[in-house]
């Protein structure tokens, strides 16, 4: 069980790490979603999919994780994947964890 978390600005209550880490805490998975809106509102303080591939991953993906993200929504998991990859990250779901048929 877990929440999908939003904050537009930097001044929305889950913009807070504190507040990402103590809902973790609390033993709920957490998503953070890099998706662009065609509306441009941003959904997670502007740490987006765009911010990754335009800028640097390190400006969009990496600032997620580094908040406290379980789980990134993204429309580019594979690069997210590589990335995290590149950052020697556990696999969010590891193979022998899932249910096989």
């Amino acid at each position: 069980i877990g929440f999908e978390l939003l904050a537009h600005t930097d001044e929305d209550e889950f913009a807070d790490k504190a507040a990402v880490q103590e809902i973790r805490e609390q033993g709920y998975v957490v998503q953070l979603n890099a998706l662009n809106l065609s509306n441009r509102n941003p959904l997670y303080r502007g740490w987006d999919d765009e911010a990754s591939l335009l800028g640097s991953p390190e400006l969009g993906w990496g600032k997620l994780i580094d908040q406290g993200a379980d789980l990134v929504q993204t429309d580019w998991p594979s690069l997210l994947r590589d990335y995290r990859a590149q950052r020697e990250l556990p696999a969010v779901f590891p193979r022998d964890a899932l249910v096989q048929p």
